[in-house]
């Protein structure tokens, strides 16, 4: 049986979590840039029209602590992604493949705070598709 939709529903998954590597790591990076952070503080507290004021320590804060959360759901929705695709290619594993691709979409969701739905989705669709198709029994 071709498992052609799973596959390729992976895949994409795959290659949208390689994004939110990107852009975890570009987080990272606007962490040691201080200058562009206190502008960037500036501008909102400019521009709000709140009481409350934002400062460049807090946003720094959650820049870092927003890259952490995605590069960790970032790697954890490719290594899911790689190993249940090298498991349903060919047919081998589809039930432990399926199973990856549902703890891969759970965990990259809930982890990037939600950032990652689309890659959710789509392992959470190629991982029941991988559960409930069955093989064609074949009479001789």
């Amino acid at each position: 049986m071709k498992r052609t939709g799973e596959i390729a529903l992976g895949v994409i998954g795959t290659i949208l979590s390689v994004l939110l590597l990107i852009l975890g790591l570009a987080f990272f990076w606007l962490k040691g840039q201080q200058d562009m952070i206190n502008d960037f503080a500036n501008q909102i507290n400019q521009q709000s029209q709140m009481q409350s004021s934002i400062s460049a320590d807090q946003m720094t804060a959650g820049i870092a602590n927003y890259g952490l959360f995605a590069t960790i759901a970032a790697v954890i929705g490719m290594i899911s992604g790689i190993l249940a695709i090298i498991f349903i290619k060919g047919n081998k594993k589809p039930k432990l493949a399926g199973t990856l691709f549902i703890i891969g979409a759970v965990l990259s969701t809930l982890i990037s705070m939600f950032l990652g739905i689309p890659i959710g989705i789509l392992f959470l669709i190629a991982g029941i598709m991988c559960l409930v198709r069955k093989p064609k029994n074949q009479d001789i």
